[in-house]
């Protein structure tokens, strides 16, 4: 349930760099810095220290540090290179 209130955003086309795409994205979240259900996720989030995988490898950082903030939204940057699109 709380995973749907995740998702990801295209920094930029993916670009290819000999067998593999180099891609940025972001993972937002649908609920917004002035809604009082944002904090509570955060809570949530802080507390059960969650974190956020992609093909298995963490993603760097806390839910609670202002790496995960962008403008008081929850906004994450994040890089990977995949083979395929």
């Amino acid at each position: 349930m709380v995973a749907s209130l995740f998702y990801f955003e295209l920094e930029s086309p993916s670009k290819k760099d000999k067998e593999q795409y180099l891609c940025a994205e972001h993972i937002l979240c649908l609920l917004r810095f002035n809604k009082s259900a944002f904090s509570i996720l955060l809570n949530q989030l802080s507390k059960s220290s969650a974190k956020f995988f992609l093909e298995d490898q963490q993603i760097q950082g806390q839910v609670e540090d202002c790496s995960f903030m962008n403008k008081g939204d929850f906004r994450k940057r994040i890089k990977f290179q995949v083979r395929d699109l």
